[in-house]
């Protein structure tokens, strides 16, 4: 399925993306070269039962203070 000419992320992707989010701690703005905002934006709206697990490891990074934080807050 694609939105606005993304691929939904599969399963295994999104587990890559938070396994980046637990190795970068101090590097919170890595992530945002790995998850363009389309599809962070896709992924947020139609998964919510998963946001939360993204939410809490952006937050330990401090992700809040990027602009991708400020855009999903």
């Amino acid at each position: 399925m694609e939105v606005g000419g993304t691929t939904k992320p599969s399963r295994d992707f999104w587990d890559d993306v938070l396994a980046i989010c637990e190795e970068t701690q101090r590097n919170c703005f890595r992530i945002m070269h790995l998850v363009d905002r389309t599809t962070l934006q896709f992924y947020t709206r139609l998964h919510r039962l998963q946001w939360p697990r993204l939410y809490s490891y952006a937050y330990c990074m401090q992700f809040r203070h990027s602009q991708l934080w400020l855009l999903y807050k």
